[in-house]
């Protein structure tokens, strides 16, 4: 991957990959032990509907995760591999209220 990724984070699986996604829209998991890449792809060849925009941090939370754009929060199924309904923006997902 020759661009800057959008997002890197740990997989919960046993070989201790990261997962790179990055601005061409490619993706890569790549593991620490072997220290080599282990798999290089389009990302919407294996994650139905992935924010393509830079993610700034994540929270498993079991079966899904929370991604978290600038302006949105993403919830994906990590087992399925797609978007699970539409994306919240933040204000209201942290319901961020205008004080007076």
């Amino acid at each position: 991957l020759q661009r800057q990724p959008l997002a890197i984070f740990q997989l919960s699986d046993t070989y201790h990959c990261l997962f790179l996604i990055a601005l061409g829209h490619q993706f890569a998991t790549y593991d620490e032990n072997w220290n080599h890449v282990t798999l290089q792809n389009k990302v919407a060849n294996y994650f139905s509907n992935f924010p393509l925009e830079p993610i700034r941090g994540l929270l498993n939370t079991g079966p899904n995760m929370l991604l978290f754009g600038d302006k949105a929060v993403y919830k994906y199924d990590k087992d399925g591999t797609k978007m699970i309904g539409d994306a919240t923006p933040l204000k209201t997902f942290f319901r961020c209220q205008r004080q007076n």
